[in-house]
């Protein structure tokens, strides 16, 4: 991704997709939403997609690392790839984890702790799996389910 992008507004979201939750980051949600029509075009179910919720955070690399934060804690749920959640756990359990886990890191101070790791280019996620794992104690004992 080019630097420049890394400041730049970006939007965290969770839907619900053909019966499973989806969560991402996107700088372009009007794109993000063509591109998932495309990826599901052949889909036996087609493409039935309903927005759950949707934030704006002021810097890419914030939500970057919020959703870095959750995909690692929701690990045990995941279906396939990074960020479809099992559609056993009901998409507002993943909504309210999602922002217990944000007001988390904003009371811990993670923000400010993280915010020149964007500029390390792709060591930052190294540096973010280190930092969950500092952490991985006290995230365990948000309540997922």
């Amino acid at each position: 991704m080019k630097r420049k992008y890394w400041t730049q507004p970006c939007f965290f979201y969770v839907l619900r997709i053909n019966g499973t939750t989806k969560f991402g980051i996107t700088k372009n949600w009007e794109n993000r939403m063509k591109q998932y029509k495309r990826d599901y075009r052949y889909a036996r179910m087609g493409f039935n997609c309903t927005v759950h919720y949707r934030e704006v955070y002021p810097e890419y690399w914030q939500a970057e690392f919020v959703e870095t934060m959750l995909r690692r804690r929701l690990k045990p749920w995941v279906e396939f790839g990074h960020e479809y959640i099992s559609s056993d756990v009901p998409t507002q359990n993943v909504i309210n984890f999602y922002l217990e886990i944000k007001s988390f890191l904003i009371d811990y101070n993670s923000f400010e702790h993280v915010k020149t790791y964007y500029k390390i280019g792709s060591l930052r996620m190294k540096l973010y799996k280190l930092y969950y794992i500092e952490l991985t104690e006290r995230l365990e004992k948000i309540p997922v389910i």
